[in-house]
């Protein structure tokens, strides 16, 4: 089995068959199929790759049905980029890869240890096959790493290698002991009771902030995602695929961003990340700016100049 189905706006990194419709595809394809996002990409990575709607269940599952012969994998990021999944859906997946024995890999470099100690397999309930995980556990320097079911981990194992049912997994930075003592160090404090709790609650107030002032301000928009993670699309639709966040008006969330750096507050490109290092003071001075950012931003709408940005 060669062929890897992934979703429509969904991040996986760089690699070839990753950089197949991210978030990065100009228009979305009806049907969805893969679209190399970057120059340099061999025409050959697009014949391995099935392109599905996120939220989609039944048109997922039918292509995991259609393709069953031919898919080595599912990956998808369970909640992609700030999209929630609709109820059912991871469920759906899971069941259907289950069923036909393919496995399910979740993409959680965004939601691991962020949604719960467990992840997004902890919070939405579903377990994966496979789980990329990083960065949210180590203190801001660099981490990556896998996780999964014992089976498919032990094909890592380097006593296998001499039989050839081997798979390398390594790097010249693999168990640095420097960033493994700080990822250690935050699944401490992840660890201690009332620590998500905390955190969600942050990340309310500033979701629950963000739409009052948007609404004062009389912009259209939807803020989806999860407290921990979430982002304001400028559009008067539900927002639950991608294809409602290409229709959003993209402009208007990067004059926004750029009124909130005026004001102090540096959001990520895609998404606001909420830490347990803010405060109270942090979310009162947020909210301010949300406030102050959305009525210039009202006031002083861009130009349509400035799609060619």
């Amino acid at each position: 089995r060669d062929k890897v189905l992934k979703f429509e706006g969904g991040f996986h990194g760089m690699g070839d068959v990753a950089l197949m419709s991210n978030q990065w595809l100009p228009a979305p394809l009806d049907p969805p199929r893969p679209v190399p996002v970057s120059a340099g990409i061999p025409a050959s990575a697009a014949r391995d790759v099935i392109v599905a709607r996120f939220n989609d269940t039944a048109g997922t599952v039918e292509l995991i049905e259609r393709f069953q012969d031919e898919l080595a994998a599912v990956i998808v990021e369970p909640m992609q980029r700030t999209l929630q999944p609709v109820p059912g859906f991871l469920q759906a997946v899971r069941e259907a890869t289950a069923r036909l024995g393919i496995p399910l890999v979740f993409d959680e470099v965004v939601t691991g240890f962020r949604l719960a100690l467990g992840g997004a397999q902890e919070y939405y309930g579903v377990i994966p096959d496979l789980c990329a995980m990083g960065k949210s556990i180590s203190a801001g320097l660099p981490l990556g790493l896998v996780c999964g079911r014992a089976d498919i981990m032990s094909l890592a194992e380097p006593a296998r290698r001499e039989t050839g049912a081997w798979v390398a997994l390594t790097g010249t930075y693999s168990g640095n002991p420097v960033v493994a003592s700080a990822a250690l160090a935050a699944i401490e404090v992840l660890e201690r009771p009332g620590t998500y709790e905390r955190l969600f609650a942050t990340g309310r107030r500033l979701m629950d902030g963000l739409r009052r002032a948007l609404a004062a301000a009389g912009l259209a928009a939807h803020v989806t995602g999860e407290p921990p993670a979430f982002e304001a699309w400028f559009t008067d639709e539900e927002v639950t695929d991608f294809r409602a966040v290409a229709r959003s008006d993209h402009r208007l969330g990067r004059r926004f961003a750029e009124r909130l750096i005026d004001r102090g507050i540096l959001k990520a490109h895609e998404k606001f990340f909420v830490s347990l290092a803010h405060d109270a003071d942090d979310v009162d001075r947020t909210i301010r700016a949300f406030e102050a950012a959305a009525l210039e931003l009202a006031a002083s709408p861009p130009s349509i100049d400035e799609n060619l940005v």
